[in-house]
């Protein structure tokens, strides 16, 4: 399974809409293409008028040229699996970036925080959609989470939902 992140901004010049498609110049295909079919989440820039953080988890349904726009392309979002984490996760938590795989060797920030389009490691994936669904709030047998990329779990975030990345799912359940 491969993951990815897509940084989102409601004033860019993309025709972006989180919950059906995401566009992109050709400059990241090859970025795009690695975790295409996986699941991807949506961060919102520092720059950005909104709120900076994560806010979504999606499965990418494929990737195709945007024949609107040459030199474009489209990430589809498979439907139904666009999940809003209801409160931005924050780029740091308790002083630590969340994202470990921005840091280079040191344990700085590198260049890569500035790609829109990159890949990221099933543990940062799993940290983040943990920390988005609040699983350090969860509540007796329907809010337990345990290990996001361990299989499916239920969790609370305004309705019950299954999430099972290894399967490639996101089901709602009542």
């Amino acid at each position: 399974m491969t993951y990815g992140k897509f940084i989102y901004r409601a004033d860019s010049e993309y025709d972006d809409s989180p919950w059906e498609r995401y566009q992109f110049p050709e400059m990241y295909l090859s970025h795009a293409q690695k975790f295409e079919n996986g699941w991807v989440v949506f961060f919102v820039p520092r720059r950005a008028k909104e709120p900076r953080g994560y806010f979504a988890e999606a499965k990418l349904a494929g990737i195709v040229p945007d024949t609107r726009h040459p030199g474009r392309y489209l990430a589809r979002i498979e439907p139904g699996t666009y999940m809003d984490f209801g409160a931005l996760v924050p780029f740091r938590v308790d002083g630590e970036v969340v994202e470990k795989g921005l840091l280079n060797e040191k344990g700085e920030l590198s260049g890569r925080k500035q790609l829109a389009v990159r890949e990221l490691s099933p543990e940062d994936f799993a940290r983040i959609v943990s920390i988005g669904l609040g699983s350090e709030h969860s509540e007796g047998q329907n809010g337990e989470l345990g290990d996001v990329t361990g299989g499916c779990r239920k969790i609370r975030h305004r309705r019950v939902w299954q999430v099972d990345h290894i399967s490639n799912t996101s089901i709602l359940s009542r």
